[in-house]
């Protein structure tokens, strides 16, 4: 196996053990066996596990975000298809990362471990990111006043997390909902109840 392929298995195997095990219970054990690698090639590359999750946040992070940014930035499409492609972006993000976005949102990671603060830099960076969208398309563009006693932060965590949670439990198949009706269902909940003021009449 070439040099670039072993590390790009080892990443992929990462996320596939920390998706199955969460980031606490995952070892560089679990990693190697799941890469069928060695040890040696392993720490050729990384320091441990922290690195190897650090690695996975980043590039989550960055994907994650260049999907956000893309919607209402003129590209043409109505704000319903931008909508509509973001979340199955999403989906797509969540089925690579979900053992990275499950332990950034549900802070799994050790009290003691530095992942703990980096985890919680992720989820406000896109809390942020998600304030930025809804500001961008959303009441706010329009020049209108938001609600009285709405915090827009607050607001975009909300909409995040629904985002999130609901693709995390149908993906997971916790629910009974069929993932193919999430798509389209949370599309309009998304129009609805947070772009409403942005939609031209």
């Amino acid at each position: 196996m070439a040099e670039g392929d072993v590390r790009s298995e080892l990443l992929a195997a990462g996320e596939r053990a920390f998706a199955a095990r969460g980031y606490a219970a995952t070892t560089v054990d679990d990693v190697i066996r799941e890469s069928s690698t060695s040890r040696a090639s392993f720490y050729r590359y990384f320091s441990g596990k922290e690195q190897l999750f650090e690695e996975l946040s980043r590039a989550c992070f960055r994907e994650m975000r260049a999907a956000i940014r893309a919607v209402g930035a003129g590209e043409g499409a109505g704000l319903d298809v931008e909508i509509g492609d973001l979340l199955l972006k999403y989906r797509g993000l969540n089925e690579r990362y979900g053992g990275v976005i499950r332990a950034w949102t549900e802070l799994t990671v050790p009290a003691d471990s530095p992942m703990q603060d980096r985890s919680a830099l992720a989820v406000r960076a896109m809390f942020d990111e998600t304030a930025a969208l809804l500001a961008r398309v959303g009441a706010a563009s329009t020049g209108q006043e938001p609600p009285t006693g709405e915090d827009p932060r607050t607001r975009a965590a909300l909409l995040f997390l629904l985002v999130e949670r609901s693709s995390f439990y149908v993906s997971n198949r916790v629910s009974r909902i069929d993932p193919g009706r999430l798509l389209p269902t949370l599309t309009t909940l998304v129009e609805r109840g947070y772009l409403a003021d942005a939609t031209p009449p």
